[in-house]
């Protein structure tokens, strides 16, 4: 599949590709197909952030 074929994704795939690239968003189908996943709200660990500060 060529990297302009984006328009045959699926909707998710296609925001992926869009935005970082064919290749990430191969690289997280791949990883993570027949999945439901959702990320966090927080980005980094609270916890690892204190440990960092002490």
């Amino acid at each position: 599949m060529a990297e302009n074929d984006s328009e045959l994704l699926n909707t998710v795939y296609r925001e992926l590709s869009e935005r970082l690239g064919m290749n990430a968003a191969m690289t997280i189908y791949e990883m993570f197909k027949g999945q439901q996943i959702s990320f966090p709200t927080r980005f980094f660990d609270s916890s690892m952030i204190h440990q960092a500060i002490i």
